[in-house]
């Protein structure tokens, strides 16, 4: 009796190819079936391919399928065609990968070891460029500020000689002032004499003027009488 709801397994066979072997991608292929719960086999094949041997869930199978064809690295996958399909048979309890002979899987690992390694050493390289290009940014920017600086300097130096001369010209203006005020202040002084003297000598005409006036008020007066 079937149960209601329960999801079927099937055995699915896949081929990978491009640049498949000698790259690491059977690890990238176990880890991600690992990750999904699918079980089976990857293996190398003789014409460069790589062949994966899952049983799963039909859903999982096909997220399994579409993670395994990637591009990271030095993996490539150009196509995971599906070679074969049925249902699960169940002998597979967890997913391995195949290795061929000794001779095979050394030259396998080391061609994966050499191309990361080189890509390293690249990586390597780059670094190294880059921090002997910040070392001349540094370099030139620390010239650069240097140069402001001075300029800053030399700037600073024409403000004060400017302020210098400004204020040796503000002294001179001061004395000058001063001096114009002192004759100024001479010529005021002068004329205060000259128009004491002048208010003087008019007070002197007035009372004189009064007297004379007086005595010839003092005559007509005189004259009448008789």
């Amino acid at each position: 009796m079937r149960i209601v709801g329960a999801q079927v397994k099937k055995r699915v066979v896949f081929q990978a190819t491009g640049e498949v072997q000698k790259v690491g991608y059977r690890d990238f292929v176990q880890d991600a079936a690992r990750e999904l719960g699918i079980v089976g086999t990857v293996e190398n094949m003789r014409d460069g391919s790589v062949q994966i041997v899952c049983e799963g869930e039909d859903a999982i199978i096909g997220k399994f399928q579409k993670a395994i064809k990637v591009k990271k690295d030095f993996i490539d996958v150009k196509n995971v065609s599906v070679i074969k399909t049925g249902k699960a048979a169940g002998k597979f309890k967890y997913f391995d990968i195949k290795y061929g002979s000794t001779s095979e899987e050394i030259g396998d690992r080391m061609g994966a070891g050499i191309l990361y390694m080189g890509a390293t050493r690249d990586e390597v390289r780059s670094v190294k460029d880059e921090v002997k290009a910040s070392r001349q940014d540094t370099k030139a920017m620390h010239a650069d500020l240097k140069g402001g600086f001075k300029q800053t300097n030399n700037g600073l130096t024409e403000v004060k000689n400017e302020v210098k001369s400004m204020h040796g010209d503000m002294n001179t203006r001061f004395d000058t002032l001063e001096t114009r005020y002192g004759e100024i202040g001479q010529d005021i002084k002068t004329v205060k004499i000259d128009m004491a003297k002048l208010t003087s000598e008019l007070h002197n005409s007035t009372e004189a003027l009064i007297l004379m006036t007086q005595k010839v008020g003092a005559l007509i007066d005189k004259k009448l009488a008789e």
